[in-house]
């Protein structure tokens, strides 16, 4: 209920605003790891879910340590870095399910080629993270 009471008064959807620009800054350079490491990986004969699974992760603590400086870092729901990672974390994950069934519905059922697929499905699944992360993580 605090974000949306937040979000309703102007200075509000201001701080939001400007946290989630910064969390887009962070996740085009997360994507960027994510995106490098499943070419690579798949190039290299690992299956591209497979592949995408490890990127994902890889990609999620680059982000987790970068978002957690440059967007979120006076917000958090507590000062336990641990616990707040497992948060994030279980966040990720959920995340990272979405992101394979996108990837996979574009992939497969679609016919997009990996890497526009990959794209569809990383700016769909980056709604999901910045609404989790904002409502479970932080303030």
């Amino acid at each position: 209920m605090q974000t949306v009471a937040i979000v309703n008064s102007p200075a509000g959807l201001a701080v939001v605003s400007t946290q989630f620009f910064r969390y887009v800054l962070v996740g085009a350079a997360a994507f960027l790891v994510d995106l490098t490491l499943l070419v690579w990986l798949s190039g290299n004969g690992m299956h591209y879910l497979a592949a995408n699974t490890v990127a994902f992760l890889a990609a999620n603590l680059f982000n987790f340590a970068a978002a957690h400086r440059f967007v979120f870092a006076s917000s958090a729901r507590t000062r336990d870095w641990r616990a707040l990672y497992l948060v994030v974390l279980v966040i990720s994950l959920a995340g990272l399910a979405i992101n394979d069934l996108l990837l996979w519905g574009a992939s497969d059922l679609a016919g997009l080629a990996l890497v526009p697929a990959k794209i569809v499905a990383t700016a769909l699944t980056l709604v999901w993270n910045f609404c989790a992360r904002k409502r479970l993580a932080y303030y």
